[in-house]
Parts: structure tokens; C-alpha cells; sequence
């Protein structure tokens, strides 16, 4: 009988830590979907339910930032202030409706194009030059290289047109579920 409680036991934790993940999945995946479709209102809603995760979880940096973001939001700034600051989170380059970047990582690409172009053209670029010429025109001379590289099939390593498929992961994760019999209710009642 010891035995079977100890099962019980262990698998009800395995059962909890399994819900857990798959409450924080689905925020985390909210969060995508707001920020791809360019939703800031959802943005502000799974921001407090992530603050809280990050206190929680010990990540107090990112939890303290995110606490000043929402007593910001919530209390401290004025109406005109918020929409100027919230409005300021994302970057649309593509037009198309689910093409929403924050900005943030927006710049942190651009920056790295910047990079690149500065290696490839040597140290004797000045930086006068590389911020009047080069980072103006930037995403336009990545978007001529990536048509040079597809009209002449050359080969190249990125991964940027590739969607990783949310679906299959999540049927990916109830698969491994069902094997290990965590979705098996009548396991949570011995």
C-alpha cells in the first residue's frame, strides 16, 4: 500500500509540474501572438501574469524591469505618455498583418547587418560613412543580397523564412504525455 501512495505521490507531481508548463506555454504563446500581430492591448494583459512568473521564479531582474513597466503603466504615467511609450514596443517593416517585431530586436538585427557590412568592407570605412550611407540603406542591401543569393541558387545558412510549427511541438509534448500516462486521469485518483 506504501508503495502505491509513493506512485501516486510522484505522479501527481509530474502531473502538476506537467499543467504548470503547459499554463506558462500557453502565455508564452499569447505573448508570440500579440507581438506578431501587433496587439498591444493582449501585450499589456500577459505582461502582468509574466511578472509575476519571473518574481516567482527567482528572475528578479527581469521581474523587477517588467514590475517597474507595469506601475508605470498602471500608475505612474499619464494616459498620452502610456500610448506613446506602448506604441513605441513594436516595429511593422513588412506591412503584412502578423509581420509585428519588437523593436528592440528590430535594432539588435539591424545593428548586426551593420556589423557585417563594416567586416566585409574592411576598417578603413569610416563611421561617418557607415551611418550616413551604409545604415540608412541597410535592410535594403540585405533584401538585394537575399534576391541575388535566390536568383543564382546560391547557398546560405539562414533560417529567417523558417516557422517553427506550434502545433507539432504541442502535439510533440502530448505525445511524450500519453506515453509517460500523465494524461491518464484515472492515475491521479490511487
Amino acid at each position: 500500500m506504501a508503495s502505491a501512495a509513493k506512485v501516486s505521490k510522484r505522479y501527481w507531481v509530474g502531473a502538476t509540474n506537467m499543467f504548470l508548463f503547459i499554463r506558462d506555454m500557453v502565455l508564452y504563446l499569447e505573448l508570440r501572438a500579440a507581438i506578431k500581430g501587433g496587439d498591444i492591448g493582449r501585450i499589456e494583459e500577459v505582461l502582468y501574469s509574466i511578472t509575476i512568473m519571473f518574481q516567482a521564479n527567482g528572475r528578479k531582474n527581469y521581474g523587477n524591469e517588467l514590475l517597474k513597466l507595469a506601475y508605470g503603466i498602471r500608475c505612474l504615467w499619464s494616459p498620452e505618455l502610456k500610448k506613446a511609450i506602448m506604441r513605441s514596443w513594436l516595429i511593422n517593416t513588412s506591412g503584412r498583418d502578423d509581420g509585428w517585431v519588437p523593436a528592440d530586436m528590430f535594432q539588435e538585427h539591424s545593428n548586426l547587418l551593420i556589423k557585417s557590412v563594416h567586416a566585409a568592407k574592411g576598417s578603413n570605412m569610416s563611421w561617418e560613412y557607415l551611418a550616413h550611407s551604409i545604415s540608412r540603406n541597410i535592410h535594403l542591401f540585405s533584401k538585394v543580397d537575399s534576391k541575388i543569393d535566390s536568383e543564382f541558387n546560391l547557398s546560405f545558412n539562414s533560417q529567417a523564412d523558417f516557422e517553427v510549427s506550434k502545433e507539432g511541438d504541442i502535439q510533440t509534448v502530448i505525445s511524450e504525455l500519453q506515453h509517460l500516462a500523465f494524461l491518464n486521469m484515472n492515475r491521479l485518483m490511487v
